[in-house]
């Protein structure tokens, strides 16, 4: 799937606290699955797999896939994701819950939860005929709609979350603390290479050259970026002394143009006070630009 699909189905909450609300991509009608991506650390949490052919689901007919378990298919085109076929292929089924907002019922093992569409006036009769036995049992032949995927010991409704990992240190006007090395403003690109590795790519900074520099040097070599998407950094380099004057920090921010080209830099800015022991730290989280630079006094812009 080309990433011009997958940014054109991606979901954005319209408030401006987008880090809030997961990020939902829709894969195409012919494969009915949706990701969710936890809206702080962007990683994959939450899986839902529609098990419905009707046409109301808003996929086309057909579009079905197939779900086996060991060597037991619990849906595929033919055959329905029933409660019976559930109990064949996973055993007896641990008590379920009923879900007012959606009117479904939800069985669950660990790691999965089948949704199956239930009225509430349904469920209740259901539930006062089967006694103490399951309350699908007496509709072994009802459907499951979806299916939802998480990680062991969570829930449908409350998936884990995954670690935030340890920010990197920006201090202003001097550079940053990564993988408990500071790469300093005015490091040479050798420093770079040898605190971050080789770049995954490298290209030319767009113009060449700072405003205020292009006045006085036409003749140097132009300015250069070293491309670290997979870390959310790039690295400005002088052009002739081949040295750091600039860091370039991506939060991924849901919207930019940069977005989901590099992957989100989790960082922190020590803002000295009056004292220093007072310093304030001030959140990734909270810039809505997409990126953060970190530049000389040398270099402004």
């Amino acid at each position: 799937k080309s990433l011009e699909e997958v940014e054109a189905a991606v979901s954005l909450d319209s408030s401006e606290r987008t880090f809030d609300s997961d990020l939902v991509v829709d894969l195409p009608l012919s494969f009915p699955v949706r990701l969710c991506f936890d809206g702080l650390s962007q990683r994959l949490h939450l899986i839902a797999v529609d098990l419905s052919s009707q046409a109301e689901t808003g996929f086309p007919s057909g579009s079905m896939i197939t779900i086996s378990y060991s060597k037991d298919v619990v849906a595929a085109q033919g055959v329905k994701p029933t409660f019976s076929t559930l109990l064949s292929a996973f055993g007896t089924a641990p008590d379920g819950s009923y879900d007012v907002e959606t009117s479904s019922y939800h069985v669950s093992y660990d790691g999965l939860a089948f949704e199956f569409p239930v009225q509430r006036s349904d469920f209740e009769q259901w539930s006062a005929k089967s006694g103490e036995d399951h309350p699908l049992a007496s509709r072994p032949h009802c459907a499951a709609s979806r299916l939802w995927v998480f990680a062991p010991g969570s829930s449908w409704r409350s998936p884990s979350l995954w670690k935030i990992p340890r920010p990197l240190d920006v201090v202003p006007g001097e550079g940053i603390a990564i993988r408990g090395r500071k790469l300093l403003l005015g490091a040479s690109a050798q420093d770079v290479y040898s605190d971050l590795g080789a770049p995954e790519s490298q290209c030319v900074r767009a113009g060449g050259f700072d405003a205020h520099q292009a006045e006085f040097d036409h003749s140097r070599s132009p300015d250069y970026y070293l491309n670290y998407p997979g870390l959310g950094i790039d690295v400005l380099v002088h052009g002739s002394s081949h040295t750091v004057s600039r860091f370039v920090l991506h939060t991924n921010q849901p919207g930019h143009e940069l977005f989901c080209r590099y992957s989100r830099c989790f960082y922190s800015i020590s803002v000295p006070g009056p004292k220093r022991s007072e310093a304030k730290v001030a959140s990734a989280a909270s810039n809505s630009s997409g990126t953060r630079e970190i530049a000389s006094a040398a270099s402004p812009g």
